[in-house]
């Protein structure tokens, strides 16, 4: 009977160590299972890094990820932007008799068939020059001449002491008779096509003080290029 109890006891020993083993081992797997799947696993390094924020710098350069830094960005084209000429943003008012002063000139080449004619702010504001010069010969009431497909046609903006130009073609050699006009006068466009505001200014004519001019003279838009009006009247027409 004690070999009989002894033989248990220490078959039941066994057994529990047996156990013990068994459940030692399955935590060991569990472990390694555990640790196996750790660094393997995709989700677990992208997570925390963006919600520290580290890829998140990567993704707002090329994107719009970063809300902030493209609103950085817009804030900053502010201050580069034209669209605020002279810092007010607004249009310049029409040039007027008040603020500009016109002279006229020949071309020595040109036989004085185009006067040219040089316009200077001398106000102390910035101002523009619309279309074209509105001339008129004699009265105030004269029909001027029509504008020239001429290039510049997009309003002339002049600072104090800026100069922009215009020229009338006061005849074609060859053409119909002539008449000799002693005055000149220039009105100005307002900013709504074909009307008039400001009065007018007299034209400074040269040597003489007078011109000739046919039945159909006509008149370029302003430039800010002087170069531009004497190549087209004084070379091509």
């Amino acid at each position: 009977m004690g070999l009989k109890y002894c033989v248990l006891g220490t078959a039941t020993v066994v057994a529990l160590l047996s156990s013990v083993a068994c459940e030692a081992g399955g935590g060991a797997n569990r472990a390694g299972g555990t640790a196996s799947r750790t660094p393997g696993a995709s989700g677990s390094p992208s997570a925390p890094a963006s919600a520290s924020g580290t890829t998140a710098p990567s993704a707002g350069s090329g994107g719009s990820a970063e809300p902030g830094a493209s609103g950085k960005q817009s804030v900053s084209a502010k201050p580069g932007g034209s669209a605020k000429p002279g810092g007010s943003g607004s249009t310049p008012p029409p040039c007027t008799a008040a603020n500009v002063s016109i002279t006229g000139s020949f071309e020595r080449q040109d036989s004085e068939r185009n006067l040219f004619m040089t316009a200077v702010n001398t106000g102390d504001t910035t101002c523009t020059l619309y279309s074209y010069p509105i001339v008129r010969f004699v009265t105030d009431t004269e029909v001027q001449p029509p504008p020239m497909e001429s290039p510049a046609r997009a309003a002339a903006t002049i600072r104090p002491g800026e100069k922009a130009y215009s020229a009338v073609r006061l005849y074609r050699e060859g053409g119909s008779r002539t008449e000799n006009r002693t005055s000149v006068k220039v009105f100005f466009h307002d900013r709504t096509p074909n009307d008039e505001v400001g009065g007018s200014v007299s034209v400074e004519l040269p040597q003489g003080g007078f011109v000739n001019i046919d039945s159909n003279p006509m008149v370029t838009f302003w430039n800010l290029d002087a170069a531009a009006v004497k190549g087209y009247m004084f070379k091509v027409h």
